[in-house]
Order: structure tokens, then sequence, then C-alpha cells
């Protein structure tokens, strides 16, 4: 049978069931006839496009709510209800309580108002999670301020737990706040004792929405720290499942406990669990969406701080290889000088050392190429141009690099800039960026502690060597100068120079 959607004045649309080749006038009559009868029959007209933005819309109405409306209705309720429990009834003005309520009840149909929430959407799956989701990202706030303010300590558990508390209780009674208004909408008469005892009992019951948050982040760092490339799939899921089936079955639980509430103070025509599904389902859902959004962000960041380590071990052990090589050097070049002053009567006129066309030392590797081959490369000694530039300079000076300075920059002209010792001799090229001299610079100083501790390194092995009174070869001897290198070679100081 053919379906005719019908506008009504109001906006909304009603489904005509009809025999084929009805007349317009009689479809029209009709669904005028149903509504009079029962207006319930119409419903808000929804849109493929509408449904993909209402979840996210929905979201945000969930967080604001959650964050700042429903905290401040229902703390307001409880802040009333314990006044009134202890006699000081007249502290809180019904006025002024009145009027905060109604703020916070007005500020949530605004910002539904101004975010385009939809109430055709209210039976939508993907709304009603969007909105849930919001609600349960609200309580990760408390976490996200103590960051933010950068406490460590008791006052960081102090802030979290105080704060995720603070929300749980006032979203509880700011629910039971919620219900006592649509009872009273209905014509039930609720007393101010029930009312009262019936937000305490919604407070408590909130206090049950901390449960899925801390199976949520309980250990989660230190799991994902402890495996640099994440969680596999299946363990990612069985977290989600967990967070999961603990989010549903409390929010089922708070909502029955919400329902004995209602009906054994004030509503006893309440039929339990009316939203007990959706309580389950929605809660488990968003729950077990958040594991596994929080999972991923943590994971990545564990992998993020895994690759810096590693790339800076890689400095570390390259900055190291360079270093032996330029030991290996030096004491070549050393023996070579000594050899050619026995051999010759006179003393040898040293050559003056270019050490301003400098280019960066490399150290050769060993790769694969693309047919698996083993390949010989080079790469920059030291991690970087600068270092390897600084290297360079050190290994063409030899016993003459001057250990007693401090390296500096020196403007030569209105684009270029050099590096100099304190007598004003020209280290490595021009430099058009400054900053590239800075770093130079900070290079060459850090060069001059290098080769101070290795100074100070080769006089304790060689004097322990003479005190052992075994004889070490070469090797043995950069075996251990090495060994005293890696301990205390400088590698983690970065010294620079200022203009």
């Amino acid at each position: 049978m053919p379906v005719t959607q019908v506008n009504t004045p109001d906006g909304k649309v009603i489904d005509v069931d009809h025999p084929e080749g009805a007349m317009e006038n009689d479809i029209l009559s009709y669904a005028v006839q149903q509504y009079s009868l029962d207006p319930s029959v119409a419903y808000e007209p929804t849109s493929v496009l509408g449904a993909i933005a209402e979840p996210f819309q929905r979201f945000g109405a969930g967080f604001v709510s959650g964050t700042v409306l429903s905290p401040l209705e229902g703390l307001t309720q409880l802040a009333d209800a314990g006044l009134n429990l202890v006699g000081l009834e007249d502290v809180i003005d019904e006025e002024d309580e009145d009027y905060i309520i109604n703020l916070a009840r007005q500020g949530r149909q605004n910002v539904n108002e101004f975010l385009g929430v939809d109430s055709a959407y209210d039976d939508n799956f993907a709304a009603k999670f969007g909105e849930g989701f919001g609600s349960f990202a609200s309580f990760l706030t408390p976490g996200a301020l103590v960051k933010g303010l950068g406490l460590t300590g008791k006052a960081a558990s102090a802030v979290g737990a105080g704060g995720a508390g603070t929300l749980a209780v006032s979203s509880g009674a700011a629910q039971q706040s919620q219900r006592i208004e649509q009872a009273r909408a209905q014509g039930i008469d609720v007393d101010p004792e029930t009312e009262d005892a019936a937000i305490g009992f919604g407070g408590l019951i909130g206090l049950s929405e901390l449960a899925p948050i801390g199976v949520l982040l309980k250990g989660l760092p230190v799991e994902v720290l402890r495996q640099p490339f994440g969680k596999t799939i299946v363990e990612r899921v069985g977290s989600a499942l967990r967070t999961g089936t603990a989010e549903g079955l409390q929010e089922l639980g708070a909502g029955l406990l919400q329902d004995a509430t209602e009906l054994n103070l004030y509503n006893p025509d309440l039929q339990i669990g009316e939203s007990a599904w959706d309580d389950l389902t929605i809660g488990g859902s968003v729950g077990a969406a958040a594991d596994l959004i929080l999972n991923y962000a943590v994971g990545r960041r564990a992998r993020t701080l895994h690759e810096a380590s590693f790339a800076e071990e890689q400095d570390i052990s390259e900055f190291e290889e360079a270093e032996a090589q330029l030991r290996e050097e030096k004491e070549a070049r050393e023996q070579e000088r000594r050899q050619a002053r026995s051999a010759q009567a006179e003393p040898v006129v040293e050559e003056d050392i270019d050490v301003i066309n400098v280019e960066p030392a490399t150290t050769p590797y060993t790769a694969a190429d693309r047919d698996g081959i083993p390949t010989v490369r080079e790469k920059v000694a030291g991690g970087n141009p600068f270092r390897a530039m600084a290297i360079e300079i050190s290994r063409r000076l030899g016993d003459k690099f001057p250990v007693y300075e401090q390296f500096e920059i020196q403007q030569t002209g209105a684009e270029t800039t050099i590096v100099t010792d304190s007598d004003g001799k020209q280290y490595g090229p021009e430099h058009a960026d400054p900053r590239d001299a800075i770093q130079l610079a900070g290079a060459l100083n850090e060069r001059v502690l290098s080769e101070n501790v290795e100074r100070n390194n080769q006089l304790v092995v060689d004097e322990f060597i003479e005190e052992s009174g075994q004889p070490l070869d070469a090797p043995q001897r950069r075996t251990l100068l090495s060994w005293r290198a890696r301990y205390l070679a400088p590698s983690a100081i970065h010294t620079t120079s200022q203009p």
C-alpha cells in the first residue's frame, strides 16, 4: 500500500497509508483526522546529513552539560538538601535556589539551540552515543586540569579525585532533580523532604560513575609504555570490551537505582527499567570507544618517546664511533711524528693547517642496498654536520687543537658570521645564517670539553698501565680509553656560544 507524507502546520510529518489512486483531498482529510485524534503520530523529519552531524552536536552538548550545567544544578540541590537536613533551611533562599536551577536548565536549552541539537534524532543510536560520549568525556576534565596546571604528587591526586568525585555526585543529583521536575509536570506532588531525600540518594548513585573511569585509566600508561609499539589488536579489543562492560553495567545499575529512588519516594506508578536497554548499550559503546581512543593516544605517545629515545641513543653511538676513529688517527699521527723526529737530526717543519675550508667528517657504515647486498656507505660523524665539522677541525689539528679556548662568533660583514678563538683565528667557513655559526661554535666548545676529558682519560689509563706493571698493546689501550670515554664523555652536554 502506498505511503504519503503530509506536513503539519508545526513542521512535523505524518505518514498516511492509502489505497492506490487515492485522491489528494482524501489523503489530507485522513491526515487531519489522525492528527486530531493523536498528535503523537506526527514526527520531526530527518535527513542523512542531519543524522551525520547530530552525534557531534550532541557530543558538545553532553560535554558542556556534564562539565558545567549538571554540576551547577546538582551541587545547588545537594547544598540545599544538606542545609535543610541540619536545620539551616533559610541559608539558601528558595528564590535564589530556583534562579540557579533555572539558569542551569535554561543554559542547557541554549547550548542545544546554539549547537543545533534536533529533537528529531532523540531515538537515533548515533545521536545518543554522541551525547553519552560527551558526558563521559566531562569526567576526564579534572585530569586534564591537573596536567595543565603542572600539579604532581598529593596535589595532583587531590585535585583529580576531588574534581571527578564532585562531577559524579552532582551529576547523579542533577538526574534526580530533573526526574522530580518531570514528575511535578505530570501533576505528582513531591514535598520538600522527599525531594531532599531523593536528591541525596541521586548524589550517592552518581558516585558509581567513577567505576568505569577507574577501569579505563588503571595502569594504562605503564601497560603501553612497556610495549613501545603499542598493544596488539587482541589486547586492545579485550581492554575495550572490559571497559565497555564496566561502563554499560554501571549505567544500567545507576539507571535502575534512580528508577527505584523515584518509585519508592514519589512516583509509585513508574515503570522500572524503561531506559535499561539504552543505558546498557549506549554506556557500553561509550566505554569501549573511550578505551580504544585512550589506548591509541597513549600508545602513540609511547611510540614517540621510544623513537626519540632511540634517536638519541643512535646519536650518542655515532658520536662515540667518531671519537674512537679520531682517537686512532691521532695516535697514528703522533706515532708518525715520533718516527720522523727520530729519523731526522733537525726538527720537522710543520705546515700551516687549514681549518677554514673544512668539510664535515664522515664515518663508514654498512647497509643493505635494494638487492639486499651489504654495502659500505658514509654518514656524517657525530650525528649532525656541525659536530662533524668540529670533529674534522680537531682531527686536522691533532694535539694542536686549542683545548683552553672559548670559541665564539664574530660578524664579518652585513650578512656573514664566522667562528673564532680568543686570538681572532677563524675556524670553519663563513656563514650567511648566524645560527649556523652559533651551532659550530657550540660544537667546537663541546670538542674542547671532549679533548680535555680524552687527555685526562689517557693520563689515567697510562698511570694504570704503569702501576699494574702489565704492558698493554695498542688495541688493549684503546679498549680502556673507549670504556672510560663511554662513561665520562660529555656527549650529553651541549655548549653554545652567544654573540
